[in-house]
């Protein structure tokens, strides 16, 4: 990464501000050192990462962190990630800061058709074959004629297919492949909700797009999304959701759609920009003082 910090180095005087991604990062590392005071960084990790047993990401926190990005300006996209920072930044913000939508171009529909929506890898660690499960019940006990879309693709295509048919749902069941923002927008926008079923991720933009549109959310509590999902009402998140919680979402859709207009606002991509700027006039002032 020399190249990074000879850049910022050389062009530092033409930026007001520069944003880098994760403290765990040779980039953001490079950013800082060539420019303390003009750099933010935008971290997301609430955790260690698991590779190698941990032992790079424990280094790079505990030592690298701690001695060359101590006092480095970040921004955490979740509470979660904040609370982790924090123990090896200390500069790190109290504000949160998560991903942005362009309103313009995410319109948003209070009117849903009787169909849920997956937006999502077809992975292993996505357990969309769980949401399938869940979807059959729903189908058994609530409403027969629902659809489900499942927009993606990935490894499991194949069997996810042969399982809805195992399960007697496959007429119920669309699939969509891997589709361009135009052509998911208008599925997701008159969905009732999205459903994920996840089981490791940080800030889903599915859910950021998803509440931009005007559509709830049916999650496990793994995304970090889930805190202002639970916060403000924008669909349910827990540990393990069922069929229940479809009929729930789906029989209080009005307040759950009302939750998410309101808060769509809040996703702006004007708003997070504001934000950032904020943060940086307040650190401007602090060096004034």
């Amino acid at each position: 990464m020399p190249e990074t910090y000879q850049y910022v180095k050389q062009h530092r005087t033409e930026y007001d501000l520069i944003i880098t991604s994760e403290v765990f990062s040779l980039n953001s590392l490079m950013a800082y050192r060539a420019a303390p005071d003009k750099t933010i960084i935008w971290h997301e990790l609430a955790k260690h990462n698991a590779i190698m047993k941990k032992i790079p990401s424990k280094i790079w926190y505990g030592v690298i962190a701690r001695l060359f990005m101590r006092n480095a300006k970040v921004v955490a996209r979740s509470v979660e990630a904040r609370n982790f920072v924090k123990k090896y930044c200390m500069n790190t913000d109290v504000n949160v800061i998560d991903h942005g939508v362009n309103l313009d171009k995410f319109k948003a529909s209070t009117e849903k058709d009787n169909s849920f929506v997956v937006c999502s890898q077809l992975i292993e660690r996505k357990k969309i074959d769980g949401i399938l499960e869940k979807f059959a019940k729903y189908l058994d006990q609530y409403n027969s004629t629902c659809q489900l879309f499942i927009i993606g693709e990935g490894e499991l295509k194949e069997k996810l297919q042969r399982m809805a048919q195992t399960l007697g749902i496959a007429p119920n069941v669309i699939f969509t492949g891997k589709m361009t923002h135009d052509e998911l927008l208008p599925i997701l926008s008159k969905s009732k909700a999205l459903l994920v079923n996840t089981v490791k991720d940080n800030n889903m933009i599915s859910i950021v797009e998803a509440i931009a549109v005007g559509t709830p959310i049916v999650t496990t509590d793994v995304p970090l999304n889930s805190t202002y999902i639970k916060d403000y009402q924008l669909g349910i998140a827990k540990k393990q959701w069922d069929e229940s919680d479809l009929n729930d979402v789906v029989s209080n859709s009005e307040m759950y759609i009302e939750n998410c207009m309101k808060y769509r606002y809040k996703l702006s991509t004007k708003q997070r920009v504001e934000q950032f700027l904020e943060i940086e006039r307040e650190r401007l002032d602090d060096g004034k003082k």
